[in-house]
């Protein structure tokens, strides 16, 4: 029989965050905000701990504990909890998981951090937190993208699935160009994984370079759809056009509006 949970005041002082904490900031002025609420109010709702053999694990409240450190609390009310290591994890991720300020990238650490410390597979940790697998395979995949587009998920530009579109193109000048087309115009997924199919089929294939030359000397390259975003409407636009791989900034003179006359 499980010990029961049990509420009661305890010391911050014995209160050891955990090492694997989903989120990487705090937001000062909610901080603040929350501090005010809490001088007012009191704590409405207690603290999650666990026992430790040196004091107290704490598994959810990470905002509540800072704030009541601000406001030079001694002790706080906490609710007291045995448990395993992966129903710490549940507890936690029911805690904080959906909350706005947690990032994609901040979701993927910690469930890599997870996998780590409790030993456990993809899929045991999927059904312990109430996840597809499909959702937690998603968000593990972010952290081995290019750093451009971590740091676009991270700073709210990509969402996960459009970044997983773009990480599939290999040439680093096309991603970023591609990336940055994505993020400017508000590309959606379904649009990025046709300028990813669409950029895959003009790829030369591999082999003797001097067999993709016609007789005239000119480099062959195959004749494809081509969707691009227009800049100014931001709708697609078809093509039928050969494509040419160009860097960024060649790509952008073509690309420049044209002077009117």
């Amino acid at each position: 029989m499980k010990p029961a949970r049990r509420v009661t005041e305890i010391p911050l002082t014995q209160i050891h965050t955990s090492a694997i904490a989903m989120r990487t900031s705090l937001d000062n002025e909610e901080l603040a905000d929350l501090a005010s609420s809490m001088s007012s109010d009191g704590l409405i709702n207690p603290i999650l701990v666990t026992v430790e053999t040196d004091g107290y694990r704490l598994i959810a409240g990470h905002r509540r504990c800072a704030a009541a450190e601000s406001l030079g609390w001694k002790t706080i009310t906490a609710t007291i909890a045995h448990l395993d290591p992966l129903a710490q994890a549940r507890a936690a991720w029911s805690e904080n998981a959906h909350r706005a300020d947690i990032t994609p990238m901040d979701r993927a650490s910690w469930l890599r951090a997870q996998l780590e410390t409790t030993q456990c597979t993809q899929s045991e940790l999927a059904r312990q937190l109430q996840m597809p697998i499909s959702t937690l395979s998603e968000l593990l995949a972010t952290l081995d993208y290019p750093e451009p587009l971590r740091d676009a998920i991270q700073s709210g530009q990509l969402q996960p699935r459009a970044a997983r579109e773009l990480a599939q193109i290999d040439d680093d000048t096309v991603r970023h160009y591609y990336t940055a087309q994505a993020i400017e115009y508000g590309a959606t997924t379904r649009t990025i994984a046709e300028w990813v199919r669409q950029f895959r089929a003009s790829c030369i294939p591999a082999g003797n370079p001097a067999d993709q030359v016609d007789p005239s000397g000119q480099l062959s390259l195959p004749e494809t759809e081509y969707i691009a975003v227009c800049p100014g409407c931001h709708q697609a636009i078809t093509n039928r056009v050969a494509i040419l791989r160009v860097c960024h900034d060649c790509a952008q003179a073509i690309l420049a509006p044209q002077p009117t006359r």
